[in-house]
């Protein structure tokens, strides 16, 4: 099963996929694996230092390729992303790649506080008194 339309979408990959979801790769996918985990990014997400939504920006990473070709080889990456706004303020987000199979395996801040932006609105009304 070809992952490569998600995997080139680092926004969604970092801040919509769930922590442990299994996406099978295969040689038709290496191209994007090594998009994911080398390419310079940004993503959109909130800044929970900042309190506000912001994009933040990940440069490009170097890793070894053996032959001038890049393999699917196990591997635990992480790629950080540092706040427009205010470089001190960063994003983390860890993936694993075993068995040719391509998962988030931690993040920081979590999934909960980074997705609380979109809430917002509607916390008056999810708010129950007690």
């Amino acid at each position: 099963m070809s992952t490569s339309g998600t995997l080139l979408d680092i926004q969604n990959f970092c801040v919509a996929v769930p922590l442990y979801a299994e996406f099978p790769v295969d040689d038709t996918d290496s191209s994007a694996v090594y998009a994911l985990i080398t390419k310079a990014a940004s993503i959109d997400c909130l800044c929970v230092d900042c309190d506000q939504p912001s994009v933040f920006l990940g440069g490009p990473h170097d890793i070894e390729v053996v032959d001038y070709q890049f393999r699917l080889r196990d591997r635990i990456f992480t790629r950080d992303f540092f706040c427009s706004r205010v470089h001190d303020h960063w994003v983390y987000f860890h993936f694993r790649l075993k068995d040719q199979v391509l998962s988030k395996i931690g993040q920081s801040p979590s999934m909960a506080d980074i997705s609380e932006s979109e809430l917002r609105p509607y916390r008056k009304v999810l708010t129950i008194p007690l």
